[in-house]
């Protein structure tokens, strides 16, 4: 028996992070990252990249967030299901534009604004080339999209201790493969009167980082591409070998023998 349970570094679960809006405590969150070799995703306010006072500064945009993945939160944030075809699009495409110019690869990931969306969005945001977009809200759960248009995290930052210790607990658990989901904004940890600071959210980071040789973190693009290539794996009828025509190295389970199949090349067994 084949199966894909498994993840880059021959690890069965993973852990992501996303953060929306490019607010200056950007520059504090991602050195938070970086400090436990965890990546995230950031999505982006395109007119908030040109305003000192309350979003990174573009010209540093592509340095800053260099290890991570940028995606696109429109250009000025609005209602995307309540607005005009043209605007809907031009929302989500010079925002796109915009990005790219900044860090130099096609973006392919998307936040909605508000966390709203209707079937038009979707559509359009697939016409403009997004392959994924995460919606607010918090599911509790550990389980990666069945519509990767309609991604829900675990939790919000806020309420992510339980969900981390939760997910700690199950590492060992060979029978299970999961996915912890973390959002928010990073200006939420400077809020007045907040007890879930930037201190608050370290514990979380350090607790995790305890763990790096049974979690894989990723972005939320290298998520939705992974699977992907766990999905276009050709597998012979009697499961003799497996051909990866992808670009994407994929770590299987054959008889629970854990292997990995190179990019382009096939495995006998």
């Amino acid at each position: 028996m084949i199966d894909y349970k498994y993840y880059p570094g021959k690890k069965r679960h993973i852990a992501t992070f996303s953060y929306d809006d490019a607010p200056p405590e950007d520059y504090k969150l991602v050195e938070l990252f970086n400090k436990y070799g965890i990546k995230a995703t950031f999505n982006l306010i395109g007119n908030n990249l040109a305003s000192a006072d309350y979003g990174v500064m573009e010209a540093d945009a592509k340095e800053l967030y260099k290890g991570h993945e940028c995606a696109v939160h429109t250009e000025t944030h609005p209602w995307l299901e309540k607005c005009a075809p043209t605007t809907l699009i031009n929302e989500i495409l010079e925002n796109r534009k915009r990005i790219e110019k900044i860090v130099g690869y096609a973006v392919r990931g998307m936040a909605y604004p508000y966390g709203t969306y209707d079937d038009n969005v979707i559509t359009t945001a697939q016409a403009l080339g997004i392959v994924y977009s995460r919606t607010a809200g918090e599911t509790g759960g550990y389980n990666l999209p069945e519509n990767w248009f309609k991604w829900v995290g675990t939790c919000h930052h806020k309420n992510s201790p339980k969900y981390v210790d939760s997910f700690i607990e199950t590492l060992d658990n060979i029978w299970v493969s999961r996915c912890l989901y973390i959002w928010g904004h990073s200006f939420e940890f400077t809020q007045p009167n907040t007890d879930k600071g930037f201190d608050f959210f370290e514990e979380q980071l350090k607790k995790l980082a305890e763990h790096k040789d049974k979690i894989w973190f990723a972005t939320n693009i290298e998520i939705y591409d992974y699977v992907h290539a766990q999905k276009a794996l050709q597998v012979a009828a009697d499961e003799s070998f497996v051909y990866n025509p992808t670009q994407i190295d994929v770590v299987i389970a054959k008889d629970n023998e854990i292997c990995t199949v190179p990019a382009g090349k096939t495995i006998y067994f």
